[in-house]
């Protein structure tokens, strides 16, 4: 199943899983870049140090690590107990998913806030993975300029 694929999904359970699995896959790569030779460390860390790391180490800024966070509990929420996204989850995705008002993401989802909460959640998740390629793309040996990442395939 590919990012867009799984994001798109029916059931509210695989978007939002699947889409942090893909999240926290860009996350491997940008510690990969700046800490080579690190994949068994990286293996081993939770989500969240992986996120505060590339916060620490200026990889990502604060509203990302705050975007970032706030897909770790929506992830978690529906691993343990959540089966449907409801109006407040739109609600956190508006505040907490989104770093600058200005972006285009942001103007997306206030848009669709008051007609689609499953799809004001998918943009959130979509606007995450999407800062993530932007950042691999700028790491020294990350992407690159290359346009839009190539999607790999996801069982």
């Amino acid at each position: 199943m590919r990012f867009f694929e799984a994001i798109d999904h029916e059931e509210d359970l695989v978007a939002v899983v699947k889409g942090h699995t893909y999240v926290e896959r860009q996350l491997n790569e940008l510690l990969l870049l700046k800490i080579p030779g690190s994949d068994a460390l990286i293996a081993r860390l939770p989500y969240s140090e992986k996120v505060r790391a590339l916060r620490d180490l200026g990889v990502i800024n604060a509203e990302e690590k705050r975007a970032l966070m706030w897909l770790a509990e929506l992830r978690n929420r529906f691993a343990h107990d959540e089966t449907t996204l409801c109006a407040d989850d739109a609600h956190e995705a508006r505040r907490k998913a989104t770093a600058d008002g200005s972006t285009y993401i942001s103007e997306v989802i206030e848009y669709y806030h008051r007609q689609d909460t499953k799809a004001v959640v998918r943009f959130a998740i979509v606007g995450i993975w999407t800062e993530m390629n932007y950042r691999l793309e700028e790491m020294p040996g990350g992407l690159g300029p290359r346009g839009p990442r190539h999607e790999p395939e996801m069982s």
